[in-house]
């Protein structure tokens, strides 16, 4: 094979592995995402459909119940570690 046609072949393996790996991660994503409870419709049209401003509106309201969750972990955790240092 010509140095010429090792490049090209490069460049498509190259560029196998980068759609390969992008699929992959949306993959990932989309399970996180459908944990959170969130269905590919409601992703499609919240990322696709929706105006940016939507989307930050989306990602502050996602932010600040995980920061509430984070608090009540934290709350509960040092509440039980509490009630075992007194048994």
């Amino acid at each position: 094979m010509s140095a010429k046609n090792e490049s090209i072949f490069d460049k498509i393996v190259a560029k196998q592995e980068e759609i390969t790996n992008l699929a992959y991660e949306n993959r990932k994503m989309g399970d996180f995402l459908a944990k959170l409870g969130l269905t590919v419709d409601d992703i499609t049209d919240i990322v696709i459909h929706s105006e940016e401003q939507v989307n930050l509106d989306i990602i502050k309201k996602i932010k600040n119940k995980a920061n509430i969750l984070e608090r009540r972990i934290v709350k509960n955790t040092i509440f039980q570690q509490h009630n075992k240092i007194k048994v």
